[in-house]
């Protein structure tokens, strides 16, 4: 699937996207814009120029746009990343799940699924399901489960 969400009816469930400045480029040069029937938000503190529909740039504090955008709205929000804010949202108790695409390539280098950063605490993820793809690559789709403090785990993540 290359990377695309599923527009099935399963994904028309969703209502908004948001990602970070350097995931909206790199999505910019997929072709058309995939999200177009969705509002989408790119976080950026230095700026972006928007060049898609429904498209929003912002450069406020993420964590307070999220939790008032889950307060008033009441629907999924897809966060595509990339690895800070993956971190940021998942440190404030903002991911409630993760999909997580593996891919059949080592690349060598790359950006980490959370920037590199720790957490505060371990946060448990209980697989729901899984879809594997025909080119080796599967789909893991996990729901959050219990969370840890570092403390009652002496300290490991």
């Amino acid at each position: 699937n290359r990377g695309k969400p599923d527009k099935s009816k399963k994904s028309q469930r969703l209502f908004q996207f948001s990602l970070g400045k350097s995931c909206y480029i790199q999505t910019l040069g997929f072709g058309d814009w995939y999200f177009k029937d969705h509002e989408t938000y790119v976080f950026s503190r230095t700026g972006v120029k928007i060049e898609s529909p429904r498209t929003r740039h912002v450069d406020g504090d993420p964590v307070a746009f999220v939790r008032t955008l889950k307060a008033t709205r009441g629907k999924n929000i897809w966060l595509l990343g990339g690895g800070e804010l993956n971190w940021l949202f998942l440190n404030h108790n903002l991911i409630d799940e993760i999909m997580l695409s593996v891919q059949p390539i080592c690349l060598g280098s790359g950006i980490g699924l959370f920037g590199g950063r720790r957490t505060d605490a371990a946060i448990n993820f209980k697989l729901a399901g899984s879809k594997p793809f025909l080119n080796g690559a599967i789909l893991l789709h996990y729901k959050r489960g219990d969370t840890i403090p570092a403390e009652a785990n002496g300290g490991e993540q």
